[in-house]
């Protein structure tokens, strides 16, 4: 009995860890909120307790406290105080995001309506030769040089670069995962 009463003592005698909350930052731009340890260890040089280390912001409410219906990516640090960001910080964070988002759709329009992509092996191959066929009956019904001429010119160059630039358009909205891929 002796050994528990003792045991208990030292359990709540070494105390308790308490997690504090902490806002991390880089200049002006908020990178987030979290739990950590005890403040005054880490977050304080041992030479001077009244100064936090640079990029750290304590919050004495706790993170939930730290404007809770603004996303993170709108917040931002002045003055030792999580702000929300003005509507043109906004519409500046999130250009990048809209952009990303409409290539995707567009990508994604591509996938779905371009005849190369929708279209099997076999019924490309049956286009392309239905195509080849009709310019080479035009080119066989030329009779001088101008026709010819004028036949690659109007008909052939021009179907020629449409069917690269579907298939072209095809391979990169099915293979594209991202910027440079």
């Amino acid at each position: 009995m002796r050994r528990q009463t003792i045991f208990l003592i030292l359990m709540f005698w070494s105390g308790t860890a308490v997690a504090e909350d902490v806002a991390r930052f880089s200049g002006t731009t908020y990178q987030g909120c979290s739990s950590l340890g005890d403040t005054t260890v880490w977050l304080t040089d041992p030479n001077d307790y009244a100064t936090n280390k640079p990029g750290f912001l304590y919050a004495p409410e706790g993170c939930a406290a730290l404007l809770p219906s603004v996303p993170d990516r709108h917040r931002k640090v002045v003055g030792g105080a999580v702000l929300e960001m003005t509507q043109a910080e906004k519409t500046a964070v999130d250009a990048p995001i809209i952009a990303a988002q409409q290539r995707q759709d567009a990508l994604a329009t591509e996938r779905t309506s371009n005849t190369f992509c929708t279209a099997e092996l076999d019924e490309i191959t049956q286009r392309i030769d239905t195509v080849i066929g009709t310019l080479q009956s035009q080119l066989d019904a030329t009779t001088n040089q101008a026709q010819v001429k004028a036949h690659l010119r109007n008909d052939f160059y021009p179907a020629i670069g449409t069917a690269f630039k579907k298939m072209a358009r095809c391979l990169k909205a099915r293979t594209d995962q991202g910027v440079g891929q």
